[in-house]
Formats: structure tokens, C-alpha cells, sequence
């Protein structure tokens, strides 16, 4: 998928988070599970195609991060703290199915959610690669 496809979902995603927090996380448990997820996906896309490790035309699963031998094998590329990242990808991974499809959590399991979603974005910053898409303008 291009980046600008990516960067469209991306923005769908956080606004859904954004909307989360402010609307009370206990009350968005799916939607935070879903979409901390699929903007992690996003967000790891685009760092790939940005830095020419990923053609435009290959794609990276959400239930790949669920394993770190599964992660290794279908990114074998190497780049700064690569481990670090897969490691806060996968925590958010690995949550995301009791949060989308299990019984309700209390609050303290969702803000951890958050804060291992926070890390994600917080990393690709330090990759260089800033995720605030709000003033992203749609074409």
C-alpha cells in the first residue's frame, strides 16, 4: 500500500484514540484495541517503505507481531533498535484480541494499552519519523 493510503488510516486510527481518552477509555475498549493495533501497523509500514526496506506492494500482518520469532523472520531487515521496537509492537499485539473480542478490562489495563501504544510512537519519533498526522490535508 502507498504511504499516503497508509497515512489516511493512520489518521482514522489516532483520531479514533484521541476520541478514546477524551470520551473515557473504559467506554472504548474495542475500538482502542483495534485501532492501537492497526496504527502500529501503519505506523511500522511506513517506517519500512520510508527507508526502502519494503516495497510498496508488500504488507505486514497485525498477527505477526504476536511473535517475536514470527516478527524476525518476516522482517529480517536491520535498523537502530529494531529489537526495541518489535518488542513495544508486539506488547500492543498481543493485547489486542482480549481488548477487541474479551470481556471488559478495568481501567488500569487500558492505560497500559495506551502508555505501550505511546512507546510505539514515541520510538518512531526517535527513528525520525514523527506520527502526528493532524495536519495531514487530504488530497
Amino acid at each position: 500500500m502507498k504511504i499516503d493510503n497508509h497515512l489516511v488510516n493512520l489518521k482514522e486510527s489516532l483520531e479514533e484514540i484521541k476520541s478514546a481518552v477524551r470520551q473515557g477509555l473504559v467506554n472504548k475498549q474495542r475500538s482502542l484495541g483495534f485501532h492501537t493495533s492497526a496504527a502500529c501497523v501503519d505506523m511500522f509500514e511506513i517506517f519500512l517503505h520510508k527507508n526502502g526496506y519494503l516495497p510498496e506492494d508488500h504488507v505486514i500482518k497485525h498477527e505477526w507481531f504476536t511473535s517475536m520469532n514470527k516478527m524476525k523472520e518476516k522482517v529480517p531487515y536491520d535498523f537502530e533498535d529494531k529489537e526495541k521496537l518489535l518488542d513495544f509492537l508486539r506488547k500492543v499485539e498481543i493485547k489486542r484480541n482480549n481488548f477487541c473480542y474479551g470481556k471488559k478490562k478495568d481501567f488500569d489495563e487500558l492505560v497500559s494499552l495506551v502508555e505501550d501504544f505511546n512507546n510505539v510512537k514515541n520510538k518512531f519519533a526517535e527513528l525520525g519519523i514523527d506520527f502526528e498526522v493532524e495536519a495531514y490535508e487530504e488530497k
